[in-house]
């Protein structure tokens, strides 16, 4: 079979993997061998077996000897751990985007998607909101332009967005502001990468105990 066609069976069934995890069509705790795995797929085991070691390595799962795949949740540990990269990561990016300077149809952009979630909000709809906080974050660190620091940042991210949408649509309520994100995009925009960076790294830590404090009491974290 030529590398191609492996490569491209490798990678939808990460992607197919990916999103049942996110979603928690496969959530913490579930488990199944991989001939399973690759049955519920309808794919052979080659490309469901290597999906699986790169969710693995990603933190999305572990892959127990004999009993397949395990899914897993998040300790607050894990939660804290994300939330000190990514305030590192965000702060460093609010501060190179500020100095790199934005376009009109950029900020336009930027303030679409925070009236998006806005409005999703508004109308209680958890999903489209956490899939747009995503959007936004994930679109500032491309504008940034680093390749490997816009992975970096969306690994982390991802590994979040289960307990934030586990969490939104136990509580009901969302665990960050858009209008803090607005604050922070306002010094960015008005070249003040001081102030950016430092208000996007305060508000990483007031998300981080927001989010552990909530799954905790919604009884989501694990050990």
């Amino acid at each position: 079979m030529p590398q191609k066609i492996k490569l491209k069976r490798a990678n939808d069934a990460y992607d197919r993997l990916k999103a049942d995890i996110l979603a928690s069509v496969m959530a913490p705790g579930y488990q199944a061998p991989e001939p399973e795995i690759a049955d519920l797929l309808g794919m052979s085991r080659t490309p469901v077996r290597e999906a699986l070691i790169r969710l693995q390595t990603e933190g999305m799962l572990d892959l127990v000897p004999r009993r397949g795949a395990l899914v897993k949740g998040l300790s607050s540990a894990d939660v804290r751990e994300i939330h000190e990269v990514l305030a590192g990561l965000e702060s460093e990016l609010c501060i190179n985007l500020a100095m790199r300077g934005f376009s009109l149809a950029e900020i336009d952009a930027c303030n679409e998607l925070l009236a998006e979630m806005s409005q999703a909000e508004e109308a209680a709809d958890f999903t489209r909101w956490l899939e747009k906080d995503l959007e936004l974050r994930t679109k500032l660190f491309e504008l940034h332009g680093n390749g490997r620091l816009e992975r970096a940042s969306r690994l982390m991210l991802d590994q979040l967005y289960r307990g934030r949408l586990a969490l939104l649509n136990e509580v009901g309520k969302v665990d960050v502001s858009h209008e803090e994100l607005k604050t922070v995009l306002a010094a960015v925009y008005a070249g003040d990468g001081l102030r950016a960076g430092q208000l996007a790294a305060s508000y990483r830590k007031q998300a981080c105990d927001v989010l552990i404090e909530r799954l905790e009491e919604a009884d989501l974290l694990y050990v």
